[in-house]
């Protein structure tokens, strides 16, 4: 898995969306009216199921439902705990906040990425 590509495609989604996916109680990988969440909008329809509702991405079965549908090998624990983050933001923050959380969020996981570049986190 390409970290800052998925990174990229999350946000992007997110920023977009900028809405919650989710029925009256919780948060959902699709909503059924076309929403998905940060890690819903990785898992293409072969490999999504209802089944994954209700399961974070930590656990094998979405984190294997997200592998199969970026063609990657099983998720390392680093790329799940991006995920993860990933995850909590859409599920806890009011999307007002997602683009400060996906600021710090970048900055925390591609620090040594911007040092590289000579930019100061």
């Amino acid at each position: 898995m390409n970290k800052k590509k998925v990174f990229k495609i999350i946000a992007t989604h997110m920023l977009t969306q900028n809405e919650v996916s989710a029925d009256t109680q919780n948060c959902l990988y699709r909503n059924g009216a076309g929403l998905c969440c940060a890690i819903g909008v990785l898992i293409n329809d072969d490999n999504y199921s209802e089944e994954l509702e209700g399961h974070t991405v930590a656990t094998p079965e979405v984190s294997k439902a997200v592998a199969s549908s970026l063609g990657s090998p099983p998720l390392s624990t680093n790329e799940r705990l991006l995920l993860e983050a990933l995850q909590d933001i859409h599920d806890y923050k009011e999307p007002s906040y997602w683009r400060g959380e996906l600021d710090i969020l970048a900055i925390k996981h591609f620090k040594k990425d911007l040092e590289d570049m000579g930019v100061s986190a």
